[in-house]
Formats: structure tokens, C-alpha cells, sequence
């Protein structure tokens, strides 16, 4: 089954208890030789609210840690939120230490080194989809460097969802991004211009079509039926470049459309069993309950291939309602995957303002589908 992702809180204690156990390593280092880390890409963000929580606890509590970089100043890896808010309490005359609790780790490989402030960052807050991006391009450099040096860590498409606290379905939406967009879309991605979800869409289309959507208008303005309108014209083109990606998404309400309808038993059969022999679906044992809503929006073309294929055979009317269900509740994924950008916003915009921990969690574990 798939390994269950650690909320921030988890992480949190972990961390924790990694650096209780390595108290020897631990020194109270002054704030003015810690230094940020010039790979920390990741936003500082709402500062003074977490420095007023950083004061009523009575200071930092919770290690940082920190690479030597000579005698006396250290590149932080993890912790530089917690450096930002205690720089700010001692400007404004505030009581408290200035010299912060820092694991001191020692790294030989300076690609692990990087992916510990990734994980470190990516574990404990929210964090954007261009700053997602980001760190895929960095993991999966380092991924594809080590399993070309011999490494051997399974899947890359697992490891780089292990890493990056994600479902499958959402690292595959990024590597389908980093192999299929073109270069404006890859921009505007990291730009904060386009949300994942819309990224990945624009990838499925053929590159002209790609730059000819870019062209028309900032891909910031791009709207769901920008993107339908660019996908029906492809699925009627006769393509002539190299991109053998096609994905027809326009016929999947209709159940009684000729292109998808198996009409007889033996095509059925010669379908079912040539998928069969061919590979079999990664889903075993079976689907984690939160990785059902990525799995649907992401394999929604084949399911409804494999369904409707089975109405032309079943004749049991409660495997026909079974599947009418199904159909909806796929229809409905899709509906919210379009609108993830909006939705998306909304969240963000609720997160400036809340202070509740328990509805930041819940707003990070929704946003994954999105």
C-alpha cells in the first residue's frame, strides 16, 4: 500500500526527537552567525504572526539545524523562518535570547544536503505550486544524476513523490509538465502565473498548440475553455511534428457516441485480455483513499473506455446503475480539477488570514487534489 504522508505536526516532532538524540550536536548558536542558505528558494512569509508565537512560547523550542561553514558562521538547512522571526522580535527591542538552539550537521554530498532543505520545507508549511515546481526540477535532477551513477531507489515517479509529500498522480502531472511544456509554460509556472493543474493541461496539447494558446493571450489569463477549445481542434488535426502524446477528452458524456463504443463481445474480450498480458494497473493491492481523487482525473479517459466497453456486454441493471454512478463521480472530479485555480486562490486568500493550525492542515491536505 502506499506509504502515508506525514503531516507538518509529525514531521515537526520528528524533527525534534532527531535532534534530541544528537544533544552533543546541538550548541546555541548567536543569530548573527547564522547564515541563509543561497539554494533556500522557499518564501519567508507572515513573519510577524509567527514571531508572536515564537514570544508567548518564550523563545525558539524546537532545534535548527545548520552546516558548518567555518568556525563561527553556519548556513542554515532547516529553520530559517524561525531565524527570520527571532531577527524581527530583537529589531523591535523584544526580550528574548538571541542565540538559537542549532543542530550542527556535518554533509559530505551536497545534493543531500539540498534535499534536506527541500523535505525540511516542503514537510513543514504550505508551500506554493511554483515553489512545487522548483523543487521538482531540483529533486528530480538529483534523482536522475544518482540513478545514472547506479542508484537504485525504485520509481522515480514514487521517490519523487516520497520526497515531495505528494500523491503519484501529482508527481505525474510534473513530469509530464517537464517533458511535454514548452518553455513559456514552464515559465509561467514558476512565475506563479499558472497553477499546476493548468500547466499540466496545456502539456497535453501538442507544442504548436501550445505556443499558439501563449501567443493569443498571457497564459496568466488562460481560462478551462481556452484550453477545450485548443484540445477539440487537436483531436481533429492530423499531427505532423514529434509529439506523440494525444489524449481525446471531448466524447466522455456521451454514452452513446460511435468512437467510444465497443460493439461486440470479442473486441471487448481481445481488449480486456491484450491490457492484460501488456501490464497490469499499479493499483495493488488497491488505491489509498487518498489517492482515489488524483487517480480518477488522471486515468478519467480509460476508465470511461473500460465502462462503457462493459455496458455493451452487461444486461445486470445493477451493474448498470454501479457504473452511471461511477460516470458522475468521474464527471465530478473533472469538474473540479478545472476549477482548481479558483479554488485555489480561495484557500490561499483564507490562509492570510487564519491562525488555526487544524484549518491550515486541512487547506494543505485539500489543495494535494488540486
Amino acid at each position: 500500500m502506499a506509504k502515508k504522508k506525514l503531516d507538518p505536526a509529525i514531521m515537526g516532532s520528528m524533527k525534534k526527537a532527531v535532534s534530541d538524540s544528537f544533544a552533543d550536536n546541538v550548541k546555541m548558536i548567536d543569530i548573527d552567525n547564522l547564515l541563509e542558505s543561497p539554494e533556500n528558494f522557499f518564501e519567508v512569509s507572515r513573519i510577524e504572526e509567527f514571531a508572536e508565537t515564537i514570544l508567548g512560547q518564550g523563545g525558539v523550542k524546537e532545534n535548527l539545524i545548520v552546516k558548518p561553514i567555518n568556525e563561527s558562521e553556519f548556513e542554515i538547512i532547516s529553520g530559517h523562518r524561525r531565524t527570520a522571526a527571532v531577527r524581527f522580535l530583537l529589531e523591535k527591542g523584544e526580550n528574548i535570547s538571541r542565540f538559537l538552539p542549532c543542530l550542527v550537521q556535518n554533509y559530505d554530498d551536497e545534493d543531500v544536503k539540498i534535499l534536506d532543505i527541500i523535505l525540511m520545507n516542503v514537510s513543514a508549511r504550505i508551500i506554493t505550486d511554483a515553489q512545487l515546481w522548483k523543487s521538482y526540477e531540483i529533486v528530480n535532477e538529483i534523482l536522475q544524476k544518482k540513478k545514472a551513477l547506479g542508484d537504485k531507489f525504485g520509481q522515480v515517479q514514487k521517490k519523487l513523490a516520497e520526497i515531495l509529500g505528494i500523491s503519484t498522480g501529482q508527481a505525474a502531472k510534473l513530469q509530464n509538465i517537464d517533458k511535454r511544456a514548452i518553455d513559456e509554460v514552464k515559465e509561467a509556472l514558476e512565475k506563479g502565473d499558472l497553477s499546476i493543474n493548468t500547466a499540466d493541461k496545456i502539456a497535453k496539447l501538442d507544442k504548436k498548440k501550445q505556443a499558439k494558446l501563449a501567443k493569443e493571450k498571457p497564459l496568466s489569463k488562460l481560462k478551462p475553455k481556452d484550453i477545450e477549445k485548443a484540445e477539440k481542434v487537436i483531436t481533429n488535426d492530423n499531427f505532423d511534428d514529434d509529439d506523440d502524446y494525444d489524449e481525446d477528452e471531448d466524447d466522455f458524456d456521451d454514452d452513446n457516441d460511435e468512437d467510444e463504443k465497443v460493439t461486440t463481445n470479442d473486441n471487448f474480450s481481445k481488449k480486456v485480455s491484450s491490457s492484460e498480458k501488456e501490464k497490469k494497473p499499479a493499483l495493488s493491492p488497491a488505491l489509498a483513499a487518498d489517492n482515489l481523487y488524483s487517480f480518477v482525473v488522471e486515468n478519467d479517459d480509460i476508465m470511461y473506455e473500460i465502462l462503457n466497453a462493459y455496458l455493451e456486454i452487461t444486461e445486470d441493471q445493477n451493474e448498470r446503475n454501479i457504473i452511471s454512478k461511477l460516470k458522475d463521480f468521474m464527471r465530478l472530479a473533472r469538474n473540479i480539477s478545472e476549477y482548481s485555480d479558483k479554488v485555489t486562490a480561495i484557500f490561499d486568500t483564507y490562509l492570510g488570514v487564519t491562525s488555526d493550525e487544524d484549518e491550515k492542515k486541512a487547506i494543505s491536505a485539500i489543495k494535494k487534489y488540486l
